[in-house]
């Protein structure tokens, strides 16, 4: 792992901040008493608030922001998972939970101005389809909302997944979240162990995965990816046996942190290979053999590529989506009912 001094440190503003004790205690209770019980949606959503609340005392509740829900139906995604520490628990859409409420989150203390506007009665996800929350993107409400209403497929966690764990999640067309919740992590900041060594406190990291969540779930190429992250096991195996340092972890940033159309990852991942050294004797092309086994053709277009890739991805999530579905869902109860989702 590098030095964090070797990263930019522009997204650790927030750790000073974080290293509040009551926080921390309201933050162990939240864990402790709701993780294995409400939505990760609202559990996530109430983390946000919590942290929000120290980072900007004074009011982080902006403008109204209307987050619309997606076109995609739930049943396009696998189900989301809580991986906690007591056990692993997959969520089941059918069941609608109530809406966790703001009077739930463990001595939440928002500003005059932003307790006006909304009573400890409301859901906390209605805050997100609603508002603009600093300093959070867009992209966090657009996902919590979603998520909400089950057309997110996320793993929450609370500890940091390996590149093997994450592989394998995408491949089935699942990305996790990771939400530090003890005092250590959330005082901490956390380097990546590629380049630039971004260096991130818990606020920033957690905002960092859903932005990779997004760019995963994009419709045009997230079967792709979910098609191109399952073959990249066969290359992971190939340089763990065989490579040096740098091509592996240049391995583990194609699979932890790059989210895009599979013509870059293998343009990103052939640029890497060029510069491995130990593998001199091993052409591109044999990496292109692991990825595309069974391609019938000479040539391959950018078209056929991708074409490629989207048929392993939705054969992978189609498997994986045949072990829950199909079941109906109550259209009214996938929307909270009076004003909010619902209206």
């Amino acid at each position: 792992m590098p030095s964090p001094s070797l990263g930019s440190q522009k997204q650790t503003k927030f750790a000073p901040l974080l290293a509040n004790p009551t926080l921390h205690k309201s933050i162990r209770q939240l864990h402790y008493d709701y993780i294995d019980t409400i939505h990760p949606a609202d559990f996530v959503a109430s983390y946000f608030l919590l942290l929000c609340s120290y980072t900007n005392p004074n009011g982080f509740i902006q403008k109204a922001h209307a987050t619309q829900p997606d076109s995609q139906p739930h049943t396009a995604y696998p189900r989301s998972q809580v991986w906690s520490y007591s056990h692993k628990r997959t969520i089941n859409p059918s069941e609608d939970p109530p809406p966790f409420t703001l009077s739930k989150i463990p001595n939440l203390k928002l500003s005059p101005r932003d307790a006006s506007r909304f009573p400890p009665t409301t859901p906390v996800i209605e805050i997100f389809q609603q508002c603009h929350l600093s300093p959070l993107p867009f992209y966090v409400n657009t996902c919590l909302v979603n998520w909400r209403l089950n057309c997110r497929p996320i793993i929450l966690l609370t500890r940091l997944a390996t590149p093997t764990e994450l592989q394998a999640m995408q491949a089935i067309g699942l990305r996790c979240l990771t939400l530090f919740c003890t005092p250590a992590s959330l005082v901490a900041t956390h380097a990546d162990f590629y380049p630039p060594y971004a260096v991130k406190d818990a606020l920033h990291f957690a905002v960092h995965d859903l932005q990779h969540l997004e760019k995963f779930v994009n419709e045009v190429y997230y079967m792709e990816q979910v098609g191109f992250l399952h073959r990249m096991e066969a290359v992971r195996a190939f340089v763990k046996e065989g490579g040096g340092k740098q091509i592996r972890f240049d391995v583990g940033h194609v699979i932890a942190d790059m989210n895009t159309n599979v013509i870059h990852l293998l343009d990103f991942l052939k640029a890497k290979w060029s510069l491995a050294t130990e593998f001199d004797t091993v052409d591109f092309k044999n990496v292109v053999g692991m990825l595309m086994p069974d391609f019938e053709g000479d040539e391959m277009s950018v078209d056929d590529v991708r074409t490629y890739f989207q048929a392993v991805g939705k054969a992978r999530v189609g498997e994986e989506v045949g072990k829950h579905w199909p079941f109906t869902v109550p259209a009214e109860s996938l929307f909270f009912r009076g004003k909010g989702l619902l209206t």
